[in-house]
């Protein structure tokens, strides 16, 4: 009897603490957060007992980064040095993604280049409205441009000063754009502020950089869809397939919705 009491002490607890982390499961509450930085857009979506709304706070941590990092902003960092305002100083945000881009353009052998904004523009991928048809009426007018834009580009010409934060060029017409890392570092941004809230469950993504954490209430993993490649940019979206994810990150690009295609003579 006394075997069989024990059991059953046993298995009520079981049911008992089975219950308390269903219970405790079911009664954290979905909050999606949606909005726009860096020129894209942002969709957040995590789990809270309380259904706390941080879309204040999470637009001011996103606004700080765009007023540091973003192109598409006159008036941030990056736009006042690229323009030759020698009063703008590196922030925080600046300066990691200038060691960031530095690391990466020597591990690549130059072929991750922040400093390739110049070409960006030409091409008509940049932040301005820049396009080679203004510029050029051929190819061989085309390729001449672009010649003497690689003169101009490559991230060893980049000076910076961590201590002073001060950033310079070794020649004229230099620029910066950092649209290839800077999403994916304000989706870390954002996820350390989550977790500084102690949210154990949440999935950020920042125009296509996406991060789960953990898992959803149910246990389940979190979702991602993988975008088909598009036709052409004005195709709708499809996705091509959905994978589950935990505690990971998902990057995907593609040339299918900024391209060009040229025709030569």
């Amino acid at each position: 009897m006394c075997i069989k009491r024990n059991s059953l002490t046993q298995l009520t607890l079981a049911v008992l603490m089975a219950f308390v982390f269903t219970s405790c499961g079911h009664g954290l509450k979905r909050v999606e957060l949606r909005g726009s930085a860096q020129g894209t857009y942002y969709s957040i979506i995590y789990y809270t007992p309380d259904a706390a709304d941080y879309k204040a706070e999470i637009d001011s941590i996103l606004n700080d980064f765009d007023m540091s990092m973003s192109v598409y902003n006159p008036q941030s960092l990056v736009s006042r040095i690229n323009s030759g305002d020698t009063a703008a100083v590196a922030d925080k945000y600046l300066l990691d993604n200038l060691k960031l881009s530095d690391y990466m353009y020597h591990e690549t052998g130059g072929a991750f280049d922040v400093s390739g904004a110049p070409l960006f523009d030409f091409w008509g991928f940049g932040s301005g409205n820049s396009d080679y048809m203004a510029k050029v009426s051929n190819p061989q007018e085309q390729d001449e441009e672009v010649k003497k834009l690689l003169e101009i580009i490559g991230f060893d010409k980049v000076g910076y000063d961590t201590i002073t934060g001060k950033v310079g060029f070794d020649m004229p017409g230099m620029k910066l754009n950092f649209n290839a890392i800077a999403q994916g570092y304000s989706v870390g941004v954002v996820c350390r502020f989550l977790d500084s809230k102690n949210i154990d469950s949440y999935l950020v993504e920042i125009g296509g950089e996406v991060y789960a954490k953990g898992k959803k209430p149910s246990g389940k993993m979190w979702r991602v869809g993988i975008e088909q490649p598009a036709d052409s940019t004005e195709s709708p979206q499809n996705f091509n397939e959905v994978i589950e994810i935990t505690d990971k990150s998902v990057v995907t690009s593609g040339n299918y919705r900024k391209y060009y295609i040229r025709k030569d003579f």
